[in-house]
């Protein structure tokens, strides 16, 4: 079996194999694994589906919500072998023996004497874009998992291509948002540098609003976003085996708070003050965006931020991009 689930069912120890890329959960019998009599357990609860050789793991609305390796599952989230899922009571283990590598006997060595988890972190200058899906609970609702499965399958899997071509340095998939950073080489971003975030960020705009008319939708998805600018902690905070690339730190935090606050101000896109003051001197760019005090959750003080509108974009590439 290349991709299966282990958990226990009545029976005792079941290894149940992800046939024809899909696998439904829930407490009605029609489900591939039916959880009978429990509620705790939606009548479609969740599902497992195969998208271009990967396999994704979809909430369908349930009353209890899923969970995935200790976090609630909020959009469709890319599983990985050993992840552990948990439907009410039950457990499930995801297994994908493609993933699997047999390691040498000199390889297994080298992991016993590096240890379990890799630290090598470095402080540098970052910007992070976050672009989190308007209204994800409301479609879940609206089409059937299938769908959904799909549709967010090829929103995450083609923005992370996009987001790779315009030199993001890691991405990462939290619920229904995608977090992408960029390092910097100095202490204050260069122009062209910024030119690539905001290209990003037009790009995977563009792909959300079009996916309806790849997939059966009610309405065009939309997206709000939040950029911020500031130094972080950067590295691989991984295991020996599985290597973990990530940003830590308050300008981390502020990019998520930012892109939270475009609901309040009735903006698409929120940007620091760092990421504004990179361009300020450029009156093309700096006149698109109008200066607004944001309270963001955690932060005592409000904070001036400035907000723009996706419309605004192609010109503030093209002025970034020119000096």
């Amino acid at each position: 079996m290349a991709a299966y689930l282990e958990l226990t069912l009545a029976a005792g120890p079941q290894k149940v194999p992800i046939l024809n890329g899909r696998v439904s959960i829930g407490r009605s019998g029609s489900n591939s694994i039916p959880f009978p009599g429990d509620l705790n357990v939606s009548r479609n609860h969740a599902i497992i589906h195969e998208m271009n050789g990967q396999f994704y793991l979809s909430d369908l609305g349930s009353r209890n919500g899923t969970v995935l390796n200790g976090r609630p599952v909020t959009a469709p989230t890319l599983l990985s072998d050993g992840d552990l899922v948990v439907v009410g009571d039950h457990e499930i283990i995801f297994h994908n023996e493609a993933e699997r590598r047999p390691e040498t006997a000199e390889e297994e060595e080298q992991i016993g004497e590096i240890g379990d988890t890799q630290c090598a972190l470095s402080v540098r200058t970052i910007t992070v874009l976050v672009v989190d899906v308007r209204g994800y609970t409301v479609l879940a609702q609206q089409v059937d998992e299938s769908t959904l499965s799909s549709t967010f399958a090829a929103f995450f899997q083609e923005s992370g291509s996009l987001l790779m071509d315009l030199g993001c340095w890691t991405q990462k998939y939290i619920g229904d948002a995608i977090m992408a950073v960029w390092l910097h080489r100095g202490m204050v971003p260069e122009p062209a540098e910024l030119a690539r975030v905001i290209d990003g960020l037009i790009k995977v705009e563009d792909l959300a609003s079009k996916l309806h008319t790849r997939f059966p939708l009610p309405y065009p998805i939309r997206v709000g976003a939040g950029i911020n600018t500031g130094q972080a902690s950067t590295g691989n905070l991984g295991s020996a085996a599985v290597a973990d690339f990530t940003a830590l730190g308050d300008a981390v935090n502020k990019a998520f708070r930012l892109e939270t606050s475009t609901r309040e101000l009735d903006a698409d896109l929120v940007i620091g003050q760092q990421t504004y003051g990179a361009f300020v001197h450029l009156p093309a760019a700096a006149r698109l965006f109008v200066p607004r005090m944001a309270t963001l959750k955690g932060y005592a003080e409000p904070e001036k931020v400035f907000q723009a509108h996706f419309g605004n974009l192609p010109q503030l590439r093209h002025s970034l991009k020119g000096a």
